[in-house]
């Protein structure tokens, strides 16, 4: 699966550039520029802010924003009254272009929210206007509207699957397939689970999700796949077209026949900790020693196993391929040694301090 950081680089038609500009009390403004994206092809002009909102407009939101982001601007002063705290604004003080359903409340007495009704769409960039005269009746006519911008990212996703294991509990005769759609961004959940499909011979099989809260990981299980005489195969879909990505393809998994004990998948993982992951059809015998039955020249493990998947936690820091031979005498959880040799070819990746990005898809400070 490739790393969110390596999904964000493949936006390459979008570029940010920003401006921060003093004024009385810090001022700051975005100046963002927009190049065109699949779903636009003329350049958009960007919205710069105008000084003379200071002494009225303390910070807003602006940039770079979520899907699932809120408007908000918050004014220099009180502009609200206690009791209207909470509440929705009857009086419509936002437009966009392209249009954008939703509701008004005041967050506090100085501060207004827009709640879209639904996501935004990805990759698209609108023109904000706050009706100033509807909240300061004071202001110059001049002033009357307060224009800003805000822009999606373009959404994207990887899938990933963990490969054939059995079932817990169900000896060698039930397997199931276990893995994870990671989308760029937030995405709404309904939308996730549309983008994969499962078939074993024409016949669709159901699918479990597990969703993280940010929306971010979406973890999927199919189960109760039989092992039968001769080996199988179940085909995994996936079309991202339910989420406006054009991402489309499909993954062979194959089922081993009942007495085939065979290694299904291998991965290698270098955040938070470094391990490599085999998978196997077959639950393993939990009171084995695994030492010498899997190996690698660069470094030797520390073993856990859990099933049918071994992990190996490397006795020394990796930062290359290395080649791990699984040897022929590994047992299942019934005595049945495989009686065959494989070598997969593992990468490890250098970690480097993260960098987290600011000011963008947040309200800035003036």
């Amino acid at each position: 699966m490739k790393p969110l950081g390596e999904l964000l680089n493949q936006v390459k038609t979008l570029k940010t550039y920003t401006i921060i500009k003093a004024a009385t009390i810090v001022l700051a403004a975005t100046f963002v520029v927009i190049a065109a994206t699949t779903t636009m092809k003329k350049k958009v002009q960007a919205v710069e802010f105008d000084k003379a909102f200071t002494p009225y407009i303390s910070a807003y939101t602006s940039g770079l924003v979520p899907k699932n982001s809120r408007v908000q601007v918050r004014f220099a002063s009180d502009v609200a009254q206690a009791d209207e705290v909470g509440k929705e604004i009857p009086n419509k003080l936002f437009e966009f272009s392209p249009a954008i359903e939703g509701k008004m409340v005041w967050v506090d007495t100085r501060t207004v929210e827009f709640k879209p009704t639904t996501m935004l769409k990805s990759g698209q960039v609108y023109d904000g206007e706050l009706n100033m005269s509807g909240v300061i009746d004071t202001i110059p006519s001049k002033l009357g509207k307060f224009p800003f911008q805000i822009r999606t990212r373009n959404q994207d996703f990887s899938f990933q699957t963990d490969g054939v294991k059995p079932m817990p509990m169900a000896g060698t005769a039930w397997e199931k397939i276990e893995g994870t759609i990671e989308t760029l961004e937030f995405e709404d959940n309904a939308g996730v689970e549309k983008i994969l499909q499962a078939e074993n011979n024409g016949k669709k099989l159901h699918i479990k999700w597990h969703h993280a809260e940010d929306g971010i990981k979406h973890t999927y299980e199919i189960d109760s796949i039989e092992r039968k005489a001769k080996k199988d195969h179940v085909d995994l879909i996936y079309n991202g077209d339910p989420i406006q990505v054009d991402k489309k393809g499909k993954q062979e998994q194959v089922i081993p026949a009942l007495g085939d004990f065979t290694l299904t998948n291998s991965q290698s993982f270098s955040n938070p900790e470094q391990y490599i992951q085999l998978q196997f059809s077959d639950p393993i015998d939990p009171t084995q020693d695994l030492n010498g039955l899997i190996t690698s020249d660069e470094t030797s493990f520390k073993f856990a196993v859990e099933d049918g998947t071994v992990k190996g936690f490397p006795t020394n820091k990796l930062t290359k391929a290395i080649t791990v031979t699984i040897h022929s005498g590994i047992r299942n959880n019934i005595g049945y040694k495989k009686n065959d040799e494989e070598k997969v070819d593992l990468e490890f990746e250098e970690i480097y301090p993260q960098i987290k990005e600011l000011g963008n898809g947040s309200i800035i400070p003036r």
